[in-house]
């Protein structure tokens, strides 16, 4: 599927960045029979519980660029879903199934991985050394630890210092992004989640207070992303007002796996199965999963089937 997703990719978008994201979502099930069923916390649940019964799937979200009505725009589908279960934590998962990806895309297109606050530790984290053409963007904790970048060698005797000092979000110099309710501040920073390389932090501060921490690990001038799409709405209005706030932009890409969630449990009956076994339910899902992904490819893919 990936591979025919990238020969969907128009010559003249062919240095544009692709998007990965990576996200779990829970399916209830009321048998006891089902394989790896168990009880799960969903901060979502409106029940009067924020538990359930049932499973948990990683998935991995595919975007890639494509040209409709002579406009740039973004096709979103999932790719993969994988079965939690406690032999294997979800960041394993979601690590292996972003390498599978990442080795059939290859070195020579530029990769963007995003992802929610849950994900970015361990091996998540360490994707980025092993694919240079890879960068994350992610949420983080607001309490996340950062620190100023190393200061110039003073060639003193002694083990020089591997970042500079502690940083606060009053640190960062805020500006108003018109049209929003944001103010945005950013500058390069060392966190240890992502070892001693740097990084660009990126705090968004809402009118009541609210204050948000975003991760980029590549500058962001080195993303090449078409933030001028209709489709991106009010969050284009970040990248319009300072480039280095494009992570933001990026994220909002993030989003598009929340709908397949929804359009694929609504309309596509994956929350329907009555399979036990995990195998046999990770095959339906998978078959669901690579139809709901060419429905939306097939008018790309071959124009007999484009109402354009």
């Amino acid at each position: 599927m990936v591979r025919t997703a990238l020969s969907v990719i128009p010559e003249e978008l062919i240095e544009q960045m692709i998007i990965l994201s990576i996200d779990d979502t829970m399916v209830e099930k009321y048998g006891e029979h089902f394989e790896n069923r168990e009880l799960l916390f969903d901060h979502a649940k409106h029940n009067g519980s924020n538990y359930l019964n049932g499973h948990c799937f990683v998935n991995i979200m595919l975007s890639i660029p494509v040209l409709e009505n002579g406009r740039e725009q973004y096709l979103s589908f999932p790719v993969g879903y994988r079965m939690c279960t406690k032999e294997e934590t979800k960041l394993s998962m979601a690590a292996d199934m972003v390498k599978e990806v990442m080795d059939i895309i290859g070195s020579e297109r530029n990769v963007c991985l995003c992802c929610d606050s849950w994900y970015p530790k361990a091996e998540i984290t360490e994707l980025p050394k092993k694919y240079s053409n890879l960068a994350i963007i992610c949420n983080v904790r607001h309490d996340t630890a950062l620190y100023n970048l190393p200061p110039a060698k003073t060639g003193k005797k002694g083990r020089p210092k591997v970042r500079g000092k502690k940083l606060s979000f009053d640190d960062f110099g805020f500006s108003l992004v018109k049209g929003t309710d944001y103010s945005v501040g950013c500058r390069q920073v060392i966190t240890k989640l992502f070892g001693n390389m740097p990084v660009h932090a990126i705090v968004t501060k809402t009118k009541n207070g609210t204050q948000r921490l975003f991760i980029c690990t590549k500058s962001p001038d080195e993303l090449n992303f078409d933030f001028t799409s209709p489709e991106l709405g009010k969050s284009s209005l970040f990248a319009k007002t300072d480039i280095n706030f494009l992570p933001l932009t990026v994220y909002f890409m993030r989003w598009h796996i929340e709908v397949a969630y929804y359009e694929q449990k609504k309309f596509w009956t994956f929350e329907n199965y009555m399979l036990h076994s995990k195998i046999g339910i990770e095959r339906l899902t998978s078959l669901i999963t690579v139809l709901y992904a060419f429905m939306i490819l097939l008018p790309f893919y071959d124009k007999t089937f484009s109402v354009l």
